[in-house]
């Protein structure tokens, strides 16, 4: 197990070869990603690094993610709650740890800390599951856009950390997410305490780091 560094490094520089499985822009591995047709690119790409540190003592940040498993996890912090928050996952191996509450997932907590809900990513895979993707598809190299999952889907009121558990060899790319928009106050007299509708969407990453 590396010093558990997250680090961004661009996964369409060859001049590091540690990981090609980490690296594109074709992705011969599968996923909805791996024939872009909309023009997707990705890019700048987050992993959980093996090596932690160069020779100088500079973080690295070659194509070289942590392999041992569990690898790790990373966390998203939002200083306002969300409601949907989607993903792009990159060398997604398995399937041997997609269980719903160990390996690869993703799970979903409020400003208090508390658990919420919890995704597996078998869960993409699997025909009949509330959150199966057909056009999902896991592999060395792979690449996939996960839909943003939403806290209607899970059943759950908007949550404002969202932590990436990795089972094993992954990146993450282009996170995405919507600002929950609660009801006016008034509109609050008679129906209890509400949740968030509606939202705005926005496309930028906030804190995050890699435990």
């Amino acid at each position: 197990m590396g010093p558990d560094l997250g680090v961004i490094f661009d996964s369409n520089d060859f001049s590091e070869p540690e990981d090609r499985d980490l690296q594109g822009p074709s992705w011969s591995g599968g996923g909805n990603l791996a024939i872009d047709a909309d023009n997707t690119v990705l890019d700048k790409l987050l992993i959980i690094q093996e090596d932690g540190f160069d020779d100088g003592g500079v973080i690295s940040t070659d194509p070289d993610d942590e392999g041992s498993r569990p690898a790790g996890s990373i966390y998203f912090d939002f200083n306002t709650a969300i409601d949907s928050f989607g993903f792009d996952l990159v060398d997604v191996e398995g399937p041997t740890e997609f269980g719903h509450d160990s390996g690869y997932s993703a799970a979903f907590f409020d400003m208090n800390g508390v658990e919420l809900a919890r995704v597996g990513f078998g869960d993409f895979i699997t025909n009949g599951d509330p959150f199966f993707d057909s056009t999902v598809g896991f592999g060395d190299n792979s690449a996939n856009r996960i839909s943003p999952i939403t806290a209607a889907a899970l059943g759950v009121n908007p949550f404002s950390r969202v932590e990436i558990n990795l089972g094993g060899s992954a990146a993450v790319d282009n996170i995405t997410y919507t600002v929950a928009v609660p009801l006016p106050s008034a509109a609050f007299a008679g129906f209890g305490l509400l949740g968030g509708l509606g939202g705005v969407s926005r496309w930028q990453k906030r804190r995050l780091a890699a435990a």
